[in-house]
């Protein structure tokens, strides 16, 4: 039966990060002959450079390798016996060890001792490492609508390793303080790669707040990682006055253009006289519309000639389907010329 005489540990299996594995012989086994500088790594076929091997004890070398890539290895670690050494293994009955990140442990190479007293190298513990990087989600969107709705939504990466999500919102405040941070109130969601805050959420959204911090946490059988996201409460701003005739006004505004906020756009631009018994008029901006980096503009006609109008703008995200929008609204009131 093959035999393995020691045991390996792994630490640190993520891209950028210093991979360390140590190889470590099993008590029985060393004495004045045999210790831990009879042990070397191989990885896959090829020895390991010494340079990057280290003696920690009479029974333990360490393996430590900087800044790895993404890889998947099978890293030996072998006992170098004098020829003739006779390494007694009564009362041992362990096998190999192997620390399988990837689930993929068929035609890892053994050496059996046993098979032939001669053999110089004998397998005291092989690794299967997976090196991958952080899943890190991607095309995180997060709005605020009617001062009431916190929504974030965000995509997962296609990844071998078992990742779990969480997500939390912190307000900030003035001076860059920061309050407590409050998680999603339904788990479901955050499985489904979203999550909503709403006043009568537990937590609720906080509304008082112009900016937030939205950090979302991947967890798995490596380590955790935090990604971070600002989101600006406040939709359209700075509306102006561009040009006018005595019938149309044009209008400007700008737009915060980030991860937080996704273009393209849809505007709503509400407009009444200012007429007592006056009613609002709307018009939905999809397409169609002039746009220069963050600032937007739109003719409006039909107008009545030397009347005070009162504009209004307010935005949201076209992947937002129903009629929530962003909190804040632009205004501004603009006279058309006389005839």
């Amino acid at each position: 039966m093959p035999v393995t005489h020691g045991k390996s540990i792994l630490y640190q299996d993520i891209v950028g990060h210093p991979m360390e594995l140590f190889c470590t012989l099993l008590p029985y086994i060393t004495n004045a002959i045999i210790t831990s500088d009879n042990l070397e790594f191989r990885r896959n076929d090829q020895v390991v450079d010494k340079k990057y091997v280290t003696k920690v004890n009479e029974t333990t070398i360490r393996l430590k390798l900087e800044n790895k890539k993404e890889s998947e290895d099978k890293y030996y670690c072998y006992l170098k016996a004098p020829k003739g050494t006779k390494i007694t293994t009564a009362n041992f009955s362990d096998r190999r060890t192997v620390i399988n990140w990837s689930e993929k442990n068929e035609n890892i190479k053994t050496f059996d001792s046993t098979q032939n007293e001669e053999f110089e190298r004998q397998t005291v513990c092989v690794a299967l490492v997976n090196i991958r990087d952080y899943p890190k989600v991607e095309n995180v969107s997060c709005s605020v609508y009617n001062s009431q709705v916190l929504n974030c939504t965000w995509d997962v990466p296609v990844s071998e390793i078992q990742t779990n999500y969480t997500i939390k919102y912190i307000p900030v405040m003035p001076e860059n303080d920061r309050m407590e941070a409050f998680g999603c109130p339904n788990d479901d969601d955050v499985r489904k790669n979203t999550c909503k805050w709403t006043l009568s959420t537990k937590p609720p959204y906080l509304k008082h707040f112009e900016t937030l911090k939205i950090i979302i946490t991947s967890i798995n059988a490596f380590n955790k990682n935090n990604q971070t996201f600002d989101v600006q409460v406040k939709g359209p701003k700075n509306l102006k006055l561009v040009s006018k005739t005595s019938t149309s006004i044009e209008l400007e505004w700008s737009i915060k253009d980030s991860q937080s906020f996704p273009n393209p756009w849809i505007y709503k631009v509400s407009y009444m006289t200012t007429h007592i018994g006056s009613n609002w008029t709307s018009i939905i901006l999809d397409s169609n519309i002039s746009s220069n980096g963050r600032i937007v503009s739109y003719n409006v006609t039909n107008l009545t000639p030397n009347t005070l109008y009162d504009f209004r703008v307010l935005a949201k995200s076209k992947i937002v389907l129903d009629e929530y929008w962003l909190t804040s609204v632009a205004a501004n009131i603009f006279r058309t010329k006389k005839l």
